[in-house]
């Protein structure tokens, strides 16, 4: 505190006087408080300390014109300087760990932050009420958000040439705009979606802010076998309309095709939107959920499932089939009602690769976890550093790379070669080979066609061990064998695209129709009691510990594993 020190407003001044008194360990109170002038001395009326701020003209600014720093007051005054740490002082002193939205300490955490920091002892709700205020002083409010995503989008857009947005605005029963669905997809993701193989995996989560709403996404995966997002859409709710309305904005840029492929769960709008929109696309089911559905419903079958539905051969998937008939009939027949041709990989029409279920949907999902309660605003802005910083550390894992091929797919083929150790080849012609595995399988690989009768080598285009033990007989090269969307040379130019930052409004030549544009927040209804932080689990995802024995509740005293002959509660 210094005479000439200006600051942008009255409460400013008045916020960095508290922060100073805690700092400095002493209590002071405004004896003059004007339109145009703020007098603070100390309580200690025989103290001289004093400072005195006046309006710069007719500006909201402030300047410090006198200042009398020197203490006289005894220890007894000075211990009450805790008094100026009201939950908007602490707000402004925590606002710094919140700015980069990644999660920030919680609430029951604080007490002892500020405690540690700044020598303040606070309860838990005033600890929680300055960590709101902090959030929304960082990160914007939930309302104000709204008013800034049409600015925000239209500066992505030109910070990132390339980048797709849509924005849906629905009038409520005043003739008010307020926010629908939105869709965004990155220049730099869509710039190299042509360089990743063609299934897309969709996926939803729900958001915890003020106003709820689900997050809607679909990614891909690269050469890497890493998540590749391409694109996602925040919406009210996971239904027909929601889900129909992002596969239009995604068809844009994800093109209809059959050599498409889409992984899903089971939800009823998924694959009433497919149908609708991507009507030439294969589907797949994820194997995962169709898993704990099974759990749920035939636990003693799900192993089963499991085998069946990653079997590459037709043999093989009509073996773990016929058993899942002979040892629970009701669980075949459901399986019959879904279909074979959706679920396992033996019968699906289109190409999955190694991609059986929507793991990379799921990690996508945790990665986004820290933001899905900041606002929306806030949201998009964590999702854009967040691509930016994974092509940026994959870029230096392309040029770190040696060989040509990926290095998870270098991983894969370490381990083949062990497994084709041992087998013996026998030579067909210059290309066709006959192996015979160690259980007395033989199996007949096509090193020209680069075709296996056990399917695994045409399906995820790296050889199998089979067809690493026929190149082994040929004098081949294993990396000449891999198909070419798991080459470096594919894998490069999928990070080639840069995610800037976005620019300051005021160097960017903004459409007056978006400056004036003013869109409300939904109209949701916020559920009672806290928000939820953690997802819950659905019905069979988890398998019941096999220890745990059935519970009884006492109905005198409600507790659990009482006996009711010894319960000392007595009967009303």
């Amino acid at each position: 505190m210094y005479v000439g020190r200006n600051f942008e407003t009255k409460d400013e001044f008045k916020i960095v006087l508290f922060i100073h008194a805690i700092n400095q360990v002493f209590r002071f109170r405004f004896v003059r408080y004007k339109k145009c002038y703020l007098v603070a001395q100390c309580v200690d009326k025989l103290c001289d300390w004093r400072v005195y701020a006046h309006q710069i003209g007719d500006s909201e600014e402030y300047e410090v014109r006198k200042v009398k720093l020197e203490h006289i007051c005894d220890v007894e005054t000075r211990g009450q300087f805790t008094k100026h740490a009201t939950s908007k002082v602490m707000s402004a002193l925590l606002r710094s760990k919140y700015v980069n939205v990644l999660g920030g300490p919680r609430a029951r955490d604080l007490p002892e932050v500020v405690l540690g920091e700044h020598n303040v002892t606070a309860s838990y709700w005033k600890c929680w009420k300055a960590r709101e205020l902090a959030v929304a002083s960082a990160q914007g409010t939930e309302e104000s958000s709204y008013l800034l995503l049409p600015l925000y989008l239209h500066l992505l857009q030109v910070a990132n040439p390339g980048t797709v947005y849509h924005l849906l605005i629905e009038d409520d029963e005043v003739g008010e705009e307020r926010f629908k669905f939105a869709f965004v997809a990155l220049g730099a993701s869509i710039q190299g979606l042509k360089y990743i193989r063609r299934v897309v995996v969709i996926n939803r989560t729900h958001l915890h802010g003020k106003y709820n709403g689900c997050l809607l996404t679909a990614s891909g995966q690269d050469a890497n076998f890493q998540v590749f997002p391409i694109a996602f859409a925040i919406v009210d709710s996971e239904n027909h309309d929601s889900w129909t309305w992002f596969m239009e904005k995604l068809k844009d840029i994800v093109h209809d095709g059959t050599d498409l492929t889409i992984i899903s769960d089971r939800h009823q709008s998924i694959y009433h939107a497919k149908s609708l929109v991507y009507p030439r696309a294969h589907h797949g089911c994820c194997l995962v959920h169709l898993k704990c559905n099974i759990r749920s419903l035939y636990s003693r079958t799900v192993g089963l499932v499991w085998k069946a539905g990653e079997a590459f051969r037709v043999k093989d998937f009509n073996k773990w089939y016929g058993r899942i008939k002979k040892r629970k009939p009701q669980c075949w027949k459901y399986l019959q009602k879904i279909g074979v041709a959706h679920w396992p990989r033996a019968h699906f029409k289109g190409e999955r690769y190694n991609l059986l279920t929507n793991n990379i949907a799921e990690s996508l999902n945790h990665a986004l976890l820290p933001a899905r309660d900041s606002p929306i605003v806030a949201l998009i802005e964590f999702f854009r550093k967040m691509l930016s910083r994974w092509f940026e550390s994959r870029r230096k894992k392309v040029t770190n790379c040696r060989g040509y091929i990926s290095v998870e797919v270098e991983k894969f083929l370490k381990k083949q070669l062990k497994e084709s150790i041992g087998v013996q080849v026998r030579l067909a012609s210059a290309w066709d080979c006959e192996i015979t595995a160690k259980d007395g399988q033989k199996f007949h690989v096509s090193l020209e066609k680069r075709t296996c009768t056990c399917r695994a080598f045409q399906l995820l285009q790296i050889p199998c061990s089979h067809a690493m033990a026929a190149a082994k007989a040929r004098g081949l090269e294993y990396q000449s064998l891999v198909g070419h969307m798991h080459k470096k040379d594919t894998w490069r130019p999928t990070f080639d695209g840069v995610i800037l930052p976005l620019q300051d409004p005021s160097e960017v030549n903004v459409p007056e129709c978006i400056m004036i544009r003013y869109i409300l927040p939904p109209e949701t209804k916020r559920p009672p009691g806290r928000p939820p932080k953690t997802r819950i689990p659905s019905t069979g995802e988890f398998e019941k510990s096999k220890t745990s024995s059935k519970q009884n509740r006492c109905g005198r005293c409600n507790g659990l594993g009482h006996n009711r002959v010894r319960c000392s509660v007595p009967l009303r």
